[in-house]
């Protein structure tokens, strides 16, 4: 029995719906773990070991705002390929993309000795950098609610309402990541083409049912 092209799709897309149920996640884990283990390889025995902060610093920055672009693109990708599998990748690359990013604002500050009262003050008058402190403290709480006790005992609602603090966030910290000049031109133009469709996708979604609410 030949199979059409339309079913020969379909089961192609469970297939991979399957692998990416099965092998998916855990392997988006390890890959993303990869940058942080080079830095801190880099940073205490390799080439950033005479000053380690400039480079762990960009490097940090760079990926936070990679996988910040990427978890926004996430379910876009997935509505418009058809494997709601993907969704699945929202979690861990949500959680890297904070944890590098905090990773990015404490290593900063430990090139400061931590001291607050500096760090205070070159937050409050470096435009990019209190723009930057404000992107990664909207992360916090996205981070500390990713997990389905967090969303149970915050509310479905509450909780789709609270993660709606991604979207300024992204654009925050893309705002702190081009003024600093820690991304390059193909960087930057990559990053703000991927998050524009993605929230133009978003934004396209969701007039229908304003239209309808009315």
């Amino acid at each position: 029995m030949t199979l059409s092209n339309q079913e020969r799709s379909r089961r192609t897309k469970q297939l991979i719906g399957v692998w990416l149920r099965r092998v998916g996640e855990p392997f988006i884990i390890i890959v993303l773990a990869i940058p942080a283990l080079q830095l801190a390889y880099d940073s205490f025995w390799g080439p950033f070991l005479a000053d380690p902060f400039p480079p762990a610093t960009r490097i940090s920055g760079i990926w936070g705002m990679r996988l910040l672009v990427a978890g926004l693109a996430i379910t876009p990708l997935a509505r418009m390929t058809g494997l709601a599998a993907i969704i699945r990748f929202r979690r861990p690359v949500g959680l890297w993309a904070a944890a590098y990013s905090i990773g990015h604002f404490a290593i900063w500050s430990l090139d400061y000795g931590f001291d607050l009262s500096l760090i205070t003050t070159e937050i409050l008058r470096l435009r990019y950098l209190f723009v930057g402190f404000i992107a990664t403290v909207m992360l916090v709480p996205l981070a500390a609610t990713s997990f389905n006790a967090a969303i149970r005992w915050v509310g479905g609602r509450n909780w789709r309402r609270l993660h709606w603090l991604v979207y300024p966030s992204v654009l925050l910290a893309l705002w702190h990541m081009a003024t600093a000049g820690r991304l390059s031109g193909v960087d930057f133009t990559i990053m703000s083409v991927v998050t524009g469709l993605a929230l133009l996708w978003r934004v396209a979604r969701a007039l229908p049912k304003l239209s309808t609410a009315r």
